[in-house]
């Protein structure tokens, strides 16, 4: 239990924390995100739409992104400019998908494709 809007990723370093001082051999994985520039962050900003999940509202906040799904949030860390991993365990990673001209037409999570609707 953590008095904290952001207990689980305090949860996901003691969890690391563990896994190292016992050596397990399956820990959970360490990620490291990169620095990316607001222009690039912002090129991913929108409202995006997949038939299962519904639609998604992804904006900027600081050096991440923050992404809105059925009115939960959260946050998305750059592993480079297209793909982007949860802090929160388990959580697949996001990957953005570009058209011809380099702008922003969707992504793809889990094996399913969200298309953009706005900027």
């Amino acid at each position: 239990m953590a008095n904290s809007d952001n207990g689980i990723k305090l949860a996901n370093e003691i969890a690391l924390a563990i896994a190292a001082a016992y050596r397990w051999p399956d820990k959970p994985r360490e990620r490291e995100a990169i620095p990316l520039a607001a222009t690039a962050l912002a090129k991913l900003a929108g409202e995006y739409e997949a038939p299962q999940i519904g639609k998604v509202r992804i904006r900027v906040s600081g050096d991440h992104l923050a992404i809105t799904v059925e009115g939960e949030d959260m946050d998305w860390f750059p592993e480079s400019s297209t793909k982007f991993f949860a802090l929160m365990g388990g959580l697949p990673d996001i990957e953005f998908k570009t058209g011809d001209k380099g702008d922003v037409t969707g992504f793809d999570v889990a094996g399913l494709h969200a298309k953009r609707l706005t900027q």
